[in-house]
């Protein structure tokens, strides 16, 4: 899929639009993370709802509703599993002409020119805000592969135990060498 093709099917045409809500659809799945060069999610199923609430001409609210799943590696024994997201996400956004002297951080300004607003990136931003520090299996109810933390545990025991890599070895170098003195 060619990225023009790509963002293209996350374009919201806002000018026109009778004032009230509005709804668009968008499907997030595998296609849409290899998009993304190294992205932390591969694979997806995200369903998202886009409420786009038009104020008045120039001022539009955009709320952000996310119901699927993103797959992820567990940290302690690399078993996939799928997280559920159901998440909701706000946007304002402000239609100037003068978008280059606005720094408000917490409004979106598009200028006055465009004729659509593309969503992609924030889509995506939304979804890796919602990635946790620590991925474990417990966080979809599941169990950690025994087998495979048994394997983790028996190589961190090896390395632990060699004196080069026992930080206690040095210590007890240093000690016996001040009695010495």
């Amino acid at each position: 899929m060619e990225k023009k093709s790509f963002y293209k099917a996350f374009d919201v045409k806002f000018p026109g639009l009778k004032l009230g809500e509005h709804s668009f659809d968008f499907q997030v799945n595998d296609d849409f993370f290899n998009q993304y060069e190294d992205s932390l999610v591969t694979k997806s199923n995200v369903a998202v709802k886009l409420i786009l609430d038009k104020q008045s001409e120039v001022l539009y609210i955009l709320n952000f509703e996310f119901n699927g799943s993103i797959n992820l590696l567990c940290d302690r024994c690399l078993t996939q599993f799928d997280l559920p997201i159901n998440e909701n996400y706000r946007l304002i956004m402000k239609v100037d002409s003068e978008i280059e002297n606005n720094e408000d951080v917490d409004i979106i300004f598009v200028s006055s020119h465009d004729l659509v607003f593309n969503v992609a990136d924030y889509l995506y931003e939304f979804i890796l805000i919602q990635l946790p520090l620590k991925v474990s299996c417990d966080m979809a109810d599941l169990e950690c592969d025994e087998e495979m933390t048994s394997k983790f545990d028996e190589i961190v025991i090896k390395e632990n135990d060699t004196e080069e890599n026992n930080p206690w070895a040095k210590l007890q170098e240093l000690k016996n060498k001040f009695k010495e003195d």
